[in-house]
């Protein structure tokens, strides 16, 4: 990430090992504008090999997060997103996330990333994805 400009993304664990060990999740951490800035430079070069295609083909198949952004998005639109789910506390709220690229109809596309910290739904990303897109 770092190679490519990105010096706000910390990527130190795999799902494999969060898993194991959910404590250590916060090692893996990056802010949102810089997950907007990823998402814009992975639309610019979604289909420079296979893998970037394989990736942008994989998160415009995405199920998860119905509830999130897409939920928030105009009905003609379609979103390429990857959504974050934290490990549930003990009171039942979780850190949760969504980033998204939106394909409008006319061509256009707009970069969303909204995350939230101890959220009791997935439908807040959504209001909040609203607010921001309604701007």
């Amino acid at each position: 990430m770092r190679g490519l400009g990105f010096h706000n993304i910390n990527i130190r664990m795999t799902e494999k090992q969060l898993k194991k060990n959910p404590t250590k999740a916060i090692e893996n951490s990056f802010t949102p504008d810089e997950m907007a800035r990823l998402f814009e430079w992975f639309y610019q070069h979604k289909d420079d090999n296979q893998y970037l295609t394989f990736i942008w083909k994989t998160m415009a198949n995405c199920s998860t997060g119905q509830k999130r952004i897409p939920a928030a998005i105009p009905t003609d639109a379609h979103i390429v997103h990857k959504t974050g789910t934290g490990f549930p506390s003990p009171e039942g709220v979780q850190d949760m996330n969504d980033a998204g690229i939106i394909l409008m109809p006319d061509g256009n596309h707009a970069i969303i990333a909204v995350f939230t910290t101890h959220s009791p739904s997935e439908e807040v990303i959504a209001d909040i994805a609203r607010q921001l897109l309604e701007r």
